[in-house]
């Protein structure tokens, strides 16, 4: 016999059904602290030895013991499919963190397709731009989306005047970074909304818009008094809000990356409105 419970050896005195109710005169042969009793079929019940420590019984015929690293399916991470460790948890929580709007609806998870959005925008106006200077504007993009233009309305013109379209990366502190789209440049001789064409895949995050001006022409700008931006108050005057930043730039193609700053751009600055063209929210 191997593993099979049985009675234990004879104990003198011992003759009925009765006297065989003590806890100590049945055992498996081989038994070992930590064994698991199974049914082996309709008639015999048998012993599993012990498994290593931290191993999980999974059913069968006959059961056995598995690892976790068997129960990991990899569906929520290295680790962590149907029994998790502290670490895989850990890190499941902080991925799932770091997904935009995990646990709340934004109103702009929805918008339409195929029409410009610059969201928060509330009414517009218009501003004269300074020629060679870039501005660059933090542009919140809600949820996973595609865009395929970027563009101005300009509202009185310059002979022979262009701009540089492009978005630029998050950098360090709230600052443009690295040049992500370049848009190239527009023709602003003409009134009218000048596009530059794009193909862009965004991530939900914070962006900046980028413009660069040859000339002092008129563009449609944003009233920021009625923008929903991440902007800062300037620590020696609580009037400002700074939603972005200028350069002085010599006329040409955006830089990457944007490089430092020559100052922070203020809400009553009415900044110049880059709105992006959506393609598909995906």
């Amino acid at each position: 016999m191997a593993d099979e419970l049985r009675h234990a050896d004879v104990v003198a005195g011992v003759t009925s059904e009765n006297d065989f109710e003590s806890t100590t005169l049945h055992i498996c042969n081989n038994q070992a602290a930590g064994d698991v009793i199974y049914a082996h079929d309709g008639t015999v019940l048998k012993r599993l030895a012990k498994g290593t420590n931290g191993d999980f019984l999974a059913s069968g015929t006959p059961p056995s013991w598995v690892t976790h690293a068997d129960l990991d399916t990899g569906v929520h991470g290295a680790g962590g499919d149907v029994l998790a460790t502290d670490a895989d948890i850990t890190a499941d929580i902080a991925t799932h963190t770091a997904i935009l709007g995990a646990h709340q609806y934004g109103l702009f998870q929805v918008l339409r397709t195929g029409e410009y959005f610059h969201p928060g925008v509330g009414y517009v106006s218009t501003t004269t731009l300074t020629a060679n200077r870039m501005y660059s504007i933090l542009f919140p993009v809600p949820r996973d989306l595609t865009v395929d233009r970027m563009a101005i309305e300009v509202t009185a013109e310059i002979a022979a005047a262009g701009c540089f379209l492009g978005i630029h990366s998050l950098g360090t502190n709230l600052a443009p970074g690295a040049l992500l789209v370049d848009g190239g440049e527009v023709d602003c001789s003409t009134i009218g909304i000048k596009a530059a064409v794009l193909s862009e895949a965004l991530t939900g995050g914070i962006y900046f818009v980028t413009i660069a001006s040859e000339a002092a022409i008129t563009v449609r700008s944003i009233s920021i008094y009625a923008l929903t931006l991440p902007g800062w108050f300037r620590s020696t005057n609580f009037s400002l809000i700074d939603i972005g930043w200028y350069k002085t730039h010599a006329y040409g193609a955006l830089p990457d990356p944007f490089g430092t700053p020559t100052g922070p751009w203020y809400s009553g600055g009415q900044p110049p409105l880059t709105p992006l063209r959506l393609l598909s929210l995906d």
